[in-house]
């Protein structure tokens, strides 16, 4: 079962598959889940999102302009608030996707081996 959903804008999607190979190969005992792997045809695709991100106890965001005026990227990041996904993004930014300010359940650390230990400490 994927530990860690991968958020992006279709923008993206180039860095975000490299991401993905460079992390499956560096560090291939965190299960990552990004949709252009893991998605079925045939099934909606917003439910397959909400039973990856119920699943996930991370979420790596990758931010850039694109992501955070993104409408499905806000609604990952929402739903996977409602869930309590504790999430880290690649970027500088300190503002969530909403373009919501700060609060406690927000934390924004960049993606470095500190999100991979954490993942990794709580068996992903």
């Amino acid at each position: 079962m994927p530990r860690v959903f991968l958020s992006y804008s279709r923008a993206d999607e180039e860095f975000a598959t490299a991401l993905r190979q460079r992390l499956e190969t560096e560090a291939p005992d965190i299960s990552l889940w990004q949709d252009r792997t893991q998605m079925q045809g045939g099934v909606g695709w917003w439910q397959q999102i909400q039973d990856a991100l119920e699943r996930v106890e991370f979420m790596v965001l990758v931010t850039s302009d694109a992501s955070l005026q993104s409408e499905i990227v806000r609604k990952e990041w929402r739903y996977a608030r409602q869930q309590s996904v504790s999430f880290t993004s690649n970027g500088n930014t300190t503002r969530p996707p909403t373009g919501e300010q700060s609060s406690g359940r927000y934390s924004s650390r960049r993606a470095s081996m500190g999100w991979r230990r954490d993942a990794r400490e709580a068996g992903a």
